[in-house]
């Protein structure tokens, strides 16, 4: 029998603390040289993720992300396509 989730995964976070630094505020207005474009990914439960990318197209079930923010927690972020509602490069 196939296993039900509540939620479908939407994404894979690459961390570098499991404690993370809840009462940090992370900036979405650094420009970070080397990492590709940067891109605004709307998920479809709401969530916003800001960050560069070099592999992002449409057609593949996912691409990886790292955050804008080179003092996030997370390191990159493997986005699941069929989980955004919206994606939309940003032209400084």
């Amino acid at each position: 029998m196939p296993s039900r989730l509540s939620q479908p995964l939407k994404a894979v976070y690459f961390v570098k603390t499991y404690e993370g630094r809840p009462a940090y505020n992370e900036r979405t207005d650094i420009e970070r040289i080397g990492f590709g474009k940067k891109i605004k990914i709307l998920f479809k439960d709401g969530e916003t993720q800001i960050g560069y990318t070099q592999g992002y197209t449409p057609n593949r079930s996912g691409f990886i992300v790292f955050p804008a923010d080179p003092e996030s927690n997370n390191e990159r972020i493997y986005v699941v396509t069929a989980a955004t509602s919206k994606i939309e490069f940003i032209h400084p």
